[in-house]
């Protein structure tokens, strides 16, 4: 390997890392023999891919009854069956969530235009390090006091 191509090499290991921190937890289930629960605790009934295909009418009446499915491919969960109800409590928590931290986004962003942040921002910027040391210092004395 040449020089000039070593910096290839090390550029797509670093796009494969980054592509693996950013997967959802299923492809690292797959990998695994993790027995899922559901929102409850309790395990949840797992069938094969085949079962599933074969016998569908069987996977509506577990999920109706128990809330999920887990689907397995040579006994790894690789998809899940979810009811109505599991469906929106999941997607509802997630609006909210999202919805708390749109709230605490305007707040932020409505005291940054507030009069005179914009003139404190650029002079924090434009202030050097021994100052804002300063600055922190004399912050934190107050909220200790």
């Amino acid at each position: 390997m040449s020089l000039r191509d070593r910096p290839l090499r090390v550029l797509s290991k670093l796009a494969i890392l980054a592509k693996l921190a950013w997967l959802p937890p299923g492809p690292l289930l797959m990998a695994t023999s993790v027995k899922l629960h559901n929102r409850q605790g309790e395990p949840v009934d797992e069938m094969s891919a085949t079962d599933a295909k074969n016998a569908f009418g069987q996977v509506l009446d577990t999920v109706e009854r128990k809330g999920v499915v887990a689907i397995t491919r040579h006994n790894r969960p690789r998809a899940v069956v979810l009811s109505m109800e599991e469906y929106l409590a999941l997607t509802q928590g997630v609006a909210a969530a999202l919805a708390a931290l749109e709230g605490e986004f305007d707040g932020m962003l409505e005291a940054m235009n507030a009069p005179g942040q914009r003139a404190a921002m650029h002079a924090a910027f434009e202030s050097t390090p021994v100052a804002l040391g300063k600055v922190a210092r004399k912050a934190a004395r107050r909220a200790r006091d």
